[in-house]
């Protein structure tokens, strides 16, 4: 459930971004899920493991920022292992932090918009600060 109701004209595009992703034919979203998650919503191959393989072997640019976000009231994916899998590449050097959004559960950047957008803009200012600001990222 939305925080807050969206604008109609918003509505109306959600509405059409999720027709496109999911029941169009033939439905994009429809066959990715079917590729890439088991039964119950189970990843086949986690994204988790195969990052934390490729820092620990160096094969990430150390430049390389990893933000994850979870909803933090009823998110159907595991929060805990946003967690694990920051801290295993924060060990490996690279920069990497895992958000829970209040109030929100997996479309974050819909359900907590503004708190998505704070976070999000807080992040690639570090990164921006960081690298000296040669990634072309620009102050809101």
């Amino acid at each position: 459930m939305l925080a807050r109701p969206l604008p109609e004209p918003l509505l109306d595009l959600v509405g059409t971004y999720l027709w496109h992703a999911n029941g169009a034919w033939p439905g994009s979203g429809e066959f990715a899920l079917r590729c890439l998650l088991s039964p119950g919503a189970h990843a086949k191959v986690p994204v988790g493991p195969r990052l934390a393989a490729l820092a620990a072997a160096g094969r990430i640019a150390p430049t390389t920022p990893v933000v994850l976000f979870y909803g933090g009231t009823h998110d159907w994916m595991n929060a805990d292992f946003g967690d694990e899998l920051a801290e295993s590449l924060s060990r490996c050097g690279l920069r990497s932090a895992s958000h829970r959004l209040r109030d929100s559960g997996h479309h974050v950047y819909l359900e907590a918009c503004d708190e998505f957008n704070a976070v999000l803009l807080a992040e690639l200012r570090f990164v921006a600060a960081e690298s000296g600001g040669e990634r072309g990222v620009v102050a809101p």
